[in-house]
């Protein structure tokens, strides 16, 4: 059995991508472990708090997010690019995958704020955020029917909207009965 050598420094900084972004770096909280001849792994201790922290410090930046940050929060959301291209508009998420391989672009300000917000409101700071888009997309997919409007004035003058399906008989806009 090979034996495993443990480096822990407090004061050493490690360039930490494993996050899938290119600028991290963290100082302190990280181990470093070699294994003989297999090399040198590293084990970042409460990973799950430094990534809502990462996640944190993207959606208060003061510039708009690059594709590798969409796709960090987007994963941290727990969404595939479908999911966030379709509650996006969008019939698949093919564009959220040009963005994501654009790393250092900015993405579009609908998908920045929009995501920003999302994340916003997984971490209790912004309510309300998925439930409207979640909504959105269910109305987006209604087949909508085309409908004649027919207004029709009340007993007390007041007129009350009407709506009849297109294929009912009414008659026609320029003949006034």
């Amino acid at each position: 059995m090979m034996p495993i050598e443990r480096i822990e420094n407090d004061m050493e900084t490690y360039h930490y991508t494993e996050c899938g972004l290119d600028n991290v770096w963290i100082k302190g909280g990280f181990e470093k472990r070699t294994f003989g001849a297999y090399g040198t792994a590293v084990a970042v201790r409460d990973e799950k708090g430094l990534w809502q922290t990462l996640g944190r410090s993207i959606v208060r930046q003061d510039r708009r997010m690059e594709g590798q940050e969409l796709k960090f929060l987007r994963t941290l959301l727990d969404w595939t690019q479908s999911d966030l291209g379709k509650r996006l508009g969008y019939t698949d998420g093919q564009i959220v995958a040009k963005w994501e391989k654009a790393r250092h672009d900015p993405v579009p300000v609908n998908a920045d704020t929009f995501v920003r917000a999302a994340y916003r409101e997984q971490i209790g700071e912004q309510p309300m955020v998925t439930r409207v888009s979640a909504r959105l997309v269910e109305i987006m997919n209604v087949v909508v029917e085309r409908c004649q409007r027919v207004l029709e004035r009340g007993p007390l003058g007041q007129w009350t909207p009407k709506e009849f399906p297109s294929e009912m008989d009414l008659p026609l806009a320029n003949s006034i009965s």
